[in-house]
């Protein structure tokens, strides 16, 4: 039987809970939970919220480096925004933009504070 707190963070979304009064190894256990089951689900970009907000940098880089072996560069962007250094942000973002993954690539220059490649995404790519 599932844990409460991952059944609502399944049901209504991982922003519904506060995880910041849990200890790290508990925020840890819960969250990785959370986003193996959204895994399961084909929510690839909540699972990465999860991962990410657990710390659970092994399982954000595995999944990346997962999606990246298979070239989807759009999935592999969410999990690897939150472990991988500048420069092969950088590079994963001209991925993106080759593969017409515009919100993956605004995502990554927005974690990189980038204002100028998000103006030029934002005025040439509005919908992506």
């Amino acid at each position: 039987m599932a844990h409460p707190l991952i059944d609502k963070i399944v049901n209504e979304g991982v922003q519904s809970i506060n995880v910041s009064m849990l200890s790290p190894a508990l925020r840890k256990a819960l969250m990785t939970e959370a986003g193996n089951v959204l895994m399961h689900k084909g929510r690839f970009q909540e699972a990465a919220h999860a991962f990410s907000l657990g710390e659970n940098k092994e399982m954000l880089r595995e999944q990346g480096k997962w999606f990246l072996e298979q070239k989807r560069y759009g999935l592999a962007a969410y999990f690897l925004l939150h472990v991988e250094d500048e420069g092969v942000l950088q590079e994963l973002a001209k991925d993106c933009i080759a593969a017409n993954e515009y919100a993956s690539a605004k995502a990554i220059y927005e974690s990189l504070g980038d204002q100028t490649m998000l103006a030029f995404l934002r005025e040439n790519f509005p919908s992506g």
